[in-house]
């Protein structure tokens, strides 16, 4: 899922970034790996700055639960947390792209976004099947627009 928007909120501890992206409608939490800087909590990142606008490349990774569902619901794709990347998804898979581990969620208005399970899906999912899940929203790549 690609996003564009506007960074509101930043904040960084060792490699890793927790991201507040304000999108034209909502904002979301996502967090991010910032391999070249190591800063610790509370310093100021020479790569990014609040109000810096950018595009981002989302996956959902880290899904520590899904089910199947029987019926197709409406998507969904939502955060309860106020601080946190976590995310709730309900969506159709369209692709697979690892057996087992890793599909395309279709999230209808949302767009289609990569997730990504820590462990197989037994029985693996098939295309055209409806799952709920919840995972850690994360940016895959960043980009900073000009």
């Amino acid at each position: 899922m690609k996003v564009s928007g506007v960074i509101c909120n930043l904040q960084a501890d060792g490699f890793e970034r927790l991201i507040s992206i304000k999108l034209s409608n909502t904002n979301i939490i996502a967090a991010y790996i910032q391999p070249n800087e190591y800063l610790d909590y509370g310093e100021k990142s020479e790569h990014l700055d609040l109000e810096e606008h950018i595009t981002a490349l989302l996956k959902i990774q880290f899904i520590t639960e899904f089910k199947r569902e029987f019926l197709n619901h409406s998507s969904v794709f939502r955060q309860r947390k106020s601080i946190s990347p976590s995310v709730e998804a309900i969506g159709i898979i369209k692709q697979i792209i690892e057996k087992h581990d890793v599909y395309l969620l279709d999230l209808k208005e949302h767009g289609d976004i990569i997730i990504e399970f820590e462990s197989d899906t037994e029985p693996p999912l098939r295309i055209g099947e409806c799952i709920s899940l919840t995972g850690e929203l994360t940016i895959e790549a960043l980009q900073i627009d000009s």
